[in-house]
């Protein structure tokens, strides 16, 4: 599968998983919550500091609706594990 630029995606797991990895986990970081979800690929060059196989999905779902930390300059966007990643 070749994940680029504008592709339409569907999240699948979270870092690998489809559940936290223990019931502690603030709600801010939750993002397991997202998995199913819908977005688009808006960028796949990662700034330094982000790994190189995470590409930028903005997703369709207002991730303030999920109480989810957004720290990205892009609404609604997050950098996420090609691997956890499927077309849509």
């Amino acid at each position: 599968m070749s994940l680029r630029l504008g592709k339409r995606v569907r999240l699948v797991s979270f870092k690998g998983g489809s559940t936290p990895p223990s019931k502690g986990i603030d709600p801010t970081d939750n993002y397991w919550a997202l998995i199913g979800s819908v977005g688009t690929i808006i960028s796949d060059v990662p700034p330094p500091g982000i790994d190189s196989m995470q590409v930028l999905v903005r997703f369709d779902e207002d991730l303030d609706s999920f109480k989810l930390a957004n720290h990205n300059e892009v609404k609604n966007a997050l950098w996420i594990f090609r691997s956890d990643l499927q077309e849509s």
